[in-house]
């Protein structure tokens, strides 16, 4: 859970499904204008201005819970260093129970992680093809 990216899905499906019912919603006020010109709606139509209070509603939870996160992620994840700024900063304001000792071996262990790089997308065995020592690799 150091990562904030873990969420960055969910983040974005909330953007995304607030996106449609926005649109849901305006479809089906549209609608409701047409029907009350004299226009006959279809079947499908008017399931669309029936379920337009459900769609409120649900758009009112979903603004109630999207305002507490943050925007969704941008496709480049943040630099490591950045992230490690961010940890230290969490760290200064929230201390792990235990004193100094636990502080310093949570943070090497977290900043370690955050500050290495990524594996890439090839085989991460490549380099390691040509050793004939393992402790040599």
């Amino acid at each position: 859970l150091d990562d904030p990216a873990i969420f960055a899905k969910a983040i974005a499906h909330a953007h995304a499904e607030r996106s449609r019912l926005a649109a849901e919603r305006r479809r089906a006020k549209a609608l409701k204008a047409q029907r009350r010109d004299g226009r006959h709606l279809t079947e499908e139509e008017a399931a669309v201005v029936r379920g337009r209070k459900a769609a409120k509603a649900t758009l009112a939870q979903i603004k109630a819970i999207s305002s507490a996160l943050p925007p969704p992620p941008s496709a480049a994840p943040p630099p490591p260093f950045a992230l490690a700024e961010q940890y230290i900063g969490l760290v200064e304001e929230h201390p792990p129970p235990g004193g100094a000792a636990a502080l310093l071996s949570h943070a090497v262990f977290h900043l370690r992680r955050l500050c290495r790089t990524p594996p890439s997308q090839s085989d991460p065995w490549d380099c390691r093809q040509d050793c004939d020592d393992a402790l040599a690799c």
